[in-house]
């Protein structure tokens, strides 16, 4: 027990001291200001940390990794094709990705199962790699509490760089689009 509550304590101020050391940085000044503290401090556990590696295969049984875009910026897309957001998400997602394809590949990860997410695909044109299952990854690396259409900036190292909840979406949907490709150029 006396284990657990040094543990707790050390993690605490871990998380505290890098939440203070991320105060200085201007980004949080602006878009930080609509988000409820938990939210804040969910995006501060994530940003500027290596991102979780992953294994997976893709809805045609392509292996992808992680590692495979090392030197490429990444962004990680957690996604539902029975969330409505999400879902209009996808054009503007495939517009940054032909706007950076040289830089950056969007990996995307669908809550449902390969089959559903394959017929979703064949009707709705998506232009990057869909991972099927993505619940059981994207609650237990990325924060699930973050809601759908989630997306997550990877630098070229792999150190995430930008972590955008649902409800920066929900707020204003083009503008917050416009700062996703502003963070994208600035990185």
């Amino acid at each position: 027990m006396i284990r657990l509550r040094i543990i707790y304590v050390i993690l605490t101020l871990a998380i505290a001291q890098h939440g203070f050391s991320q105060e200085n940085n201007n980004y949080y000044l602006v878009e930080f200001e609509k988000f409820t503290p938990p939210v804040k401090d969910v995006i501060r556990a994530f940003e500027t940390r290596p991102a979780t590696p992953f294994m997976a295969s893709d809805i045609y049984g392509n292996e992808r990794y992680l590692g495979d875009y090392k030197g490429k910026k990444v962004l990680l897309w957690f996604w539902s094709i029975d969330d409505g957001l999400s879902i209009s998400q996808i054009a503007m997602l495939n517009d940054i990705q032909a706007s950076f394809r040289d830089e950056l590949q969007i990996v995307s990860f669908g809550m449902e199962d390969k089959e559903p997410l394959a017929a979703f695909r064949k009707i709705n044109p998506i232009d990057f790699p869909i991972m099927p299952k993505g619940k059981i990854f994207g609650q237990a690396a990325y924060a699930a509490d973050l809601g759908l259409g989630r997306l997550f900036l990877i630098d070229e190292k792999g150190i995430i760089q930008k972590v955008f909840p649902r409800i920066a979406f929900e707020s204003n949907f083009t503008d917050s689009f416009k700062f996703v490709r502003d963070m994208i150029r600035s990185i």
